[in-house]
């Protein structure tokens, strides 16, 4: 019954408070990813001393897509060459 309740939105129900522990947490998480994998690609780049990649990587928001494909595609061709 209480699953009825959630979906006709009637009193009682708590759906919609997991729902938003659930969404906040994931978000949270997302974020502290994101924030040490683009600190350990910023700190690669400045180690490398690659200014360009640094500034981009540093100014660009691309929820960790950009300091991925450097710290596994570029920073990885340059050690093979």
């Amino acid at each position: 019954m209480d699953s009825m309740n959630c979906v006709t939105g009637t009193a009682g129900c708590c759906c919609h408070h997991h729902h938003h522990h659930l969404m906040m947490a994931i978000f949270i998480l997302a974020f502290i990813i994101d924030l040490v994998i683009k600190g350990f690609a910023l700190w690669r780049a400045a180690k490398k001393d690659e200014k360009g990649w640094f500034v981009v990587l540093l100014i660009l928001n691309t929820v960790g897509i950009l300091p991925l494909i450097y710290l596994f595609l570029i920073d990885k061709k340059k050690k093979e060459a």
